[in-house]
């Protein structure tokens, strides 16, 4: 299944890079025009307020851990198709919550830091523009995508 996303992926990438290169070529004020309604500022701090609020449930832990190490215990009893390391950090979370509640709550307070993403995210909000050089040089561009599109093309068909 995944090859058939990545086969369909790639070309689609290349139809793009075919018409991005006829448009710099043939048909430049089109392609400005279009980049130019596009080119928009999308900001990411409304998208990602959701989850920059912590919400507070170690106290509801606490207080039903041995409901949720029974529950934990019971999962990784009945799932046995499920690989990776589910079933024996369910186990570990289990054994935790049961039998050693203080010493999972000591490294929860340890690890439970707020990682800010806005340092994170600021070097991604500068904008660069690059439309002016990518104009200036539009016929060698376009040249050079016209030129790589048939090894993309082989690629693709190798796939």
């Amino acid at each position: 299944m995944y090859d058939i996303i990545l086969k369909n992926s790639i070309g689609f990438l290349i139809t793009i890079s075919f018409v991005s290169a006829l448009s710099l070529l043939l048909f430049p004020k089109i392609l400005k025009r279009t980049n130019d309604f596009l080119n928009t500022w999308i900001s990411t701090r409304k998208l990602l307020r959701p989850l920059a609020t912590m919400i507070a449930t170690d106290s509801q832990i606490y207080k039903n851990r041995r409901v949720l190490g029974v529950l934990f215990l019971i999962f990784a009893s009945i799932s046995k198709n499920i690989s990776g390391l589910l079933i024996p950090a369910s186990i570990i979370m289990a054994v935790f919550l049961l039998f050693f509640p203080k010493t999972l709550k000591r490294t929860n307070d340890f690890l439970n830091t707020w990682i800010s993403t806005r340092k994170l995210l600021k070097p991604l909000e500068i904008v660069r523009n690059t439309d002016v050089k990518i104009y200036k040089t539009r016929k060698i561009l376009g040249i050079l995508f016209l030129i790589v599109m048939p090894f993309l093309i082989r690629c693709y068909i190798m796939l």
